[in-house]
């Protein structure tokens, strides 16, 4: 399964602004992109088919309205912060 502009013609082309592995075929990426004119903010992961191939974006993950990251921020560091307090 390829993700390409010819399977969501609305679609422009990423702004990734960040990636990480999670696994050998699979890693999270953050970026922004527009569809049918509304920018949108993603953090998703993408995997790659066993046989190889090129990565496509998975239905894990989530997409916002950029006017919501401040409080994605904050909620990504209050869940940091519950972590650390159950693994002292």
């Amino acid at each position: 399964m390829e993700h390409t502009d010819e399977q969501n013609p609305a679609a422009e082309e990423p702004l990734e602004v960040s990636r990480f592995p999670v696994n050998d075929r699979s890693e999270i990426r953050a970026y922004l992109q527009s569809w049918n004119g509304k920018t949108l903010a993603h953090i998703r992961r993408w995997d790659t088919p066993k046989n190889g191939g090129d990565a496509y974006p998975a239905k894990k993950g989530l997409s916002v309205d950029p006017d919501h990251l401040l409080e994605l921020l904050k909620c990504v560091a209050l869940l940091m912060v519950a972590f650390e307090e159950q693994h002292v």
